[in-house]
């Protein structure tokens, strides 16, 4: 298997090897203060804030 066949696993894999869900939290635009906080914080390491 090439590199680019190791990737192509990888990523088909990728939601079983990283658990997605467990890094990024949705946010409400009116909750984007603690978006914020909890980005800092270390909660979450990517926040995301829905308009």
């Amino acid at each position: 298997m090439g590199l680019s066949g190791l990737l192509a696993a990888v990523l088909a894999n990728a939601t079983t090897i990283i658990a997605i869900d467990k890094l990024v939290k949705k946010y409400d635009f009116a909750d984007i203060n603690e978006a914020f906080a909890d980005s800092e914080s270390g909660v979450t390491l990517k926040p995301v804030v829905i308009f």
